[in-house]
C-alpha cells in the first residue's frame, strides 16, 4: 500500500511513491514552478542509497536534491548515482 494522494496537491508526501514497505523517512516538499526538491532523513550520510531518489527523479527531473543526516558535521555536495546530492546535518539546515 502506498501513497496516493496527487503530489501538487500536498504540502509532504512520501518520496518514493512506488516503494514498498512501512518506510516513510523520505519526502518532497514544494519549491519553485516545475520544480520538487527531495528530502530523505538518514542517521548516517555513509548509509544513503539513491535508488529511491533515482525512481522519483525519473518522475520529477527538476529539483534539488538533499540529505540530512546525524553524522553530518559540514554541509557539501557530491555526486551519487549520477544525482548531485547535497548533505547536511540539522544544525546547517536551511530549506
Amino acid at each position: 500500500m502506498g501513497f496516493r494522494a496527487p503530489l501538487k496537491r500536498s504540502v509532504f508526501a512520501p518520496l518514493a511513491l512506488a516503494r514498498q514497505g512501512p518506510a516513510r523517512d523520505r519526502f518532497r516538499a514544494p519549491g519553485r514552478p516545475g520544480t520538487v526538491d527531495a528530502i530523505a532523513c538518514q542517521w548516517s550520510a555513509d548509509r544513503f542509497d539513491p535508488k529511491y531518489l533515482q525512481v522519483f527523479r525519473a518522475l520529477h527531473p527538476a529539483g534539488k536534491n538533499l540529505v540530512i543526516a546525524t553524522n553530518v558535521p559540514e554541509p557539501y555536495t557530491r555526486e551519487v548515482g549520477g544525482l548531485t546530492v547535497t548533505f547536511t546535518g540539522l544544525e546547517d539546515l536551511a530549506l
